[in-house]
């Protein structure tokens, strides 16, 4: 295979996503980190479910649900890729069954399928790693449609 370049980290400005480069990636694995950018911004979001939960839970109790969730999903992020750093699928699954039911309580429908999709997968390290930081890309950017959402 053709070595091509890995998104290893990125920054999101007036909701563009650049990346930064950092080391080879297969060519192949290039599509998995880019997929998560393909995202329309509404299309991340569970809208029914996040509008039953304003509406029950009033904007507020709903906003600090969400803010929560913002300080969380980093350290779980960070769990998976220890995970990652100690060959630990049962550390991976623990990680993801937890972002999993975080972002599902919050309406993130495409952070969750993602995180489902990962949970129970026994890919390789070296593909987790990739998947993160795909994951990344789309936590962060449904972060942002959500308080979007919140702000209409």
């Amino acid at each position: 295979m053709i070595r091509l370049l890995i998104v290893c980290s990125y920054l999101v400005e007036s909701g563009q996503i650049r990346f930064i480069l950092k080391q080879p990636l297969f060519f192949h694995d290039m599509f998995i980190a880019i997929d998560a950018v393909k995202v329309g911004t509404m299309d991340l979001l569970e809208l029914e479910i996040i509008t039953q939960y304003k509406d029950v839970l009033g904007a507020e109790i709903f906003q600090q649900t969400v803010d929560l969730y913002v300080e969380q999903s980093d350290k779980y992020i960070n769990k998976l890729e220890q995970a990652i750093s100690d060959s630990s699928y049962d550390a991976w699954q623990d990680s993801c069954h937890i972002l999993k039911s975080a972002s599902g309580n919050t309406g993130l429908k495409c952070v969750f399928a993602k995180v489902s999709e990962l949970e129970y997968s026994k890919r390789s390290f070296t593909e987790f790693t990739i998947e993160v930081e795909a994951l990344k890309v789309l936590n962060q950017q449904s972060i942002s449609a959500i308080k979007k959402w919140l702000a209409q």
